[in-house]
């Protein structure tokens, strides 16, 4: 479908999820959830990842085109440098001592270690051929370790922060691509994309506990605050599931408008924001089991994330090279 269709289609999608002034399930008044673009910057060819430091004050937003990591303050939404780093950069994270970033380099088959004092890169970890093609990242909630899914290798390998060193590598589905982080550390949860499945790993032994197996395959993985349940976008399907971690099933199983990518979740755990591949987010309500509208961002959003703390919205999109911020 051209870019000009993709666009019209996804502005009718817009109204009929939305009504007349698109404030949400609530009709005409004050929006029910976070619903204007408030700040559109420009950042770095077709970023694919965005990370924030827990203070929220900081975002850093990886540049797949053109290999470099873009700084943001957030206070002016003001881009304040760029960082080169090896080729591809996809996945993102700081440590919670905001000190320094990690940056899964896909084509460069390593993790560029971003020392945030001197906005440089400090260290590059496992060049070829201990990492083929990492993807994504999550830390555990002290940061002493760091999780990063290899998407030619079938496996998740595991760094350990204080020393950057790899500790242990973990057999997978194929293709895996998204990571979620239980609130208290104690599982990783993998998103499977060719063998439509998602891996639970217990990290106190970097063990594999369960397979969930989805109606196709699974791009992105989110938790819920409670740690007892996770969202799986699933691409062909173009439905989110929602899995309960106590049995290991997929509960529901609901088809959204559009391919679904990133998920971001806001701080009350009710709404999720669903990157798609035309133009728009969804909006969707955890409680109701469904999407209750979506905001038009444009330049086809696959990676987001909320600003810790606040009911805000970082959105990357791709194919317009800027970051859209939804409030």
């Amino acid at each position: 479908m051209c870019r000009v269709c993709c666009f019209l289609f996804a502005s009718i999608i817009l109204l009929a999820g939305c009504g007349d002034d698109s404030t949400g399930p609530g009709g005409p008044g004050e929006p029910q959830f976070p619903d204007s673009v408030t700040a559109v910057i420009d950042v770095g060819q077709s970023p694919e990842g965005i990370c924030f430091l827990a203070s929220g004050e900081y975002a850093y937003v990886s540049n797949k085109v053109d290999n470099t990591v873009s700084s943001i303050r957030t206070s002016d939404n003001t881009v304040l440098g760029t960082i080169p780093v090896e080729a591809a950069p996809q996945g993102i994270v700081a440590l919670p001592s905001q000190d320094y970033l990690y940056v899964a380099c896909f084509s460069g088959e390593c993790i560029c270690v971003i020392d945030l004092s001197t906005g440089e890169v400090s260290e590059t970890i496992l060049g070829p051929p201990t990492f083929w093609g990492p993807t994504q990242l999550a830390l555990t909630p002290s940061g002493d370790y760091l999780y990063a899914s290899l998407w030619w290798r079938s496996q998740v390998a595991v760094v350990r922060t204080g020393d950057n060193t790899l500790v242990d590598s973990i057999d997978v589905g194929d293709s895996p691509a998204g990571l979620a982080m239980s609130p208290d550390g104690s599982l990783l949860c993998v998103a499977c994309l060719d063998s439509a499945e998602v891996h639970v790993i217990d990290t106190a032994t970097n063990s594999p506990v369960d397979t969930i197996l989805l109606s196709d395959g699974a791009f992105d993985v989110e938790f819920s605050s409670d740690g007892n349940r996770v969202w799986a976008t699933v691409l062909q399907d173009h439905s989110l599931a929602t899995i309960d971690i106590a049995s290991g099933t997929v509960v529901s199983n609901v088809v959204l408008p559009a391919t679904p990518y990133g998920i971001a979740q806001l701080p009350d755990d009710d709404l999720l924001y669903i990157g798609t591949d035309i133009d728009y987010l969804i909006v969707y309500d955890t409680d109701a089991g469904g999407s209750i509208g979506s905001v038009m961002v444009g330049g086809q959003p696959y990676a987001l994330a909320a600003m810790p703390g606040e009911d805000v919205i970082y959105a990357c999109c791709s194919f317009a090279n800027w970051v859209s911020v939804v409030e």
